[in-house]
């Protein structure tokens, strides 16, 4: 995860946008939504050796306001808001079932009521080595479930999830190196 930030500076990029999928944690978000970060949520342990935990880990905005045209330009559905970055699959889906489940549970509450739309897994370690590094970052994913509802995980839709989160990214880098 921290690599991506390092490999950047060596090749001089000035801009970096990472893109896949995601889980739905609001009803804003449905299945094969195209999800734009605006922040994450620091549920991992890898940002705080770049940077203190009181920075907030944001997308620099230029890259989110070009995924975001970028969505528009596609037509496809999307949302801005708030990830959730976490360090292990599924920490939502059976909190109780883990020896700090009551902890898991009051915070994941606490971070919905928040507004978080999304969970992930890079999103904050991504904006935080940015930021630490001078690059502008931004991350376009898809969401790979309807709000809550893991039992699927996408695998069975007719939405071509990561085709959407690509050509967004694809579509968002080009715009950002037109300008």
């Amino acid at each position: 995860r921290s690599n991506c930030g390092r490999r950047a500076v060596s090749v001089r990029s000035r801009h970096h946008a990472s893109c896949g999928t995601c889980a739905s944690t609001s009803r804003k978000v449905s299945l094969g939504d195209v999800v734009i970060p605006n922040g994450a949520v620091r549920m991992e342990g890898v940002s705080t050796h770049y940077l203190p935990i009181e920075f907030p880990a944001v997308p620099d905005f230029q890259v989110v306001k070009a995924a975001q045209q970028a969505a528009q330009k596609l037509g496809l559905p999307y949302n801005i808001g708030v990830t959730i970055t976490k360090a292990s699959f599924y920490t939502q889906t059976a909190p109780e079932t883990k020896p700090v489940g009551p902890e898991l549970i009051y915070r994941w509450e606490a971070y919905e009521k928040g507004g978080a739309t999304s969970t992930s897994m890079e999103c904050s370690v991504l904006f935080t080595v940015g930021a630490s590094l001078g690059i502008r970052t931004g991350c376009v994913m898809a969401s790979a479930t309807n709000c809550k509802d893991y039992s699927e995980n996408g695998r069975k839709s007719d939405i071509d999830i990561e085709d959407r989160a690509i050509r967004t990214a694809i579509e968002t880098m080009r715009m950002l190196i037109a300008k």
